[in-house]
């Protein structure tokens, strides 16, 4: 739908951005259209380990450990979390 094409189209363009509109990014994560949230999961230098970790916890989806997986940078509790996580 035109909703979802729109969210898909404005996670592209902010998830390498650091001066992102932070609540935009921490609304769009929590989208249920995959195609929305995982280029911000993979991507975004705005998130939390907090975030990270609620999400992988709150939305056992498949595709959102293995993506967060592919950060650049994460943390060790973010690591131990995907080790667990059993996806």
């Amino acid at each position: 739908d035109e909703l979802d094409r729109v969210g898909r189209v404005i996670s592209i363009e902010l998830r390498d951005l650091p001066n992102a509109p932070v609540d935009v990014i921490k609304t769009l994560i929590w989208d249920k259209d995959l195609k929305v949230k995982l280029p911000l999961l993979e991507f975004s230098p705005l998130l939390s380990d907090t975030e990270l970790l609620d999400i992988m916890s709150e939305a056992p989806i498949s595709g959102v450990v293995e993506v967060i997986a592919k950060r650049k940078n994460i943390s060790e509790k973010v690591s131990e979390a995907i080790i667990n996580s059993n996806q």
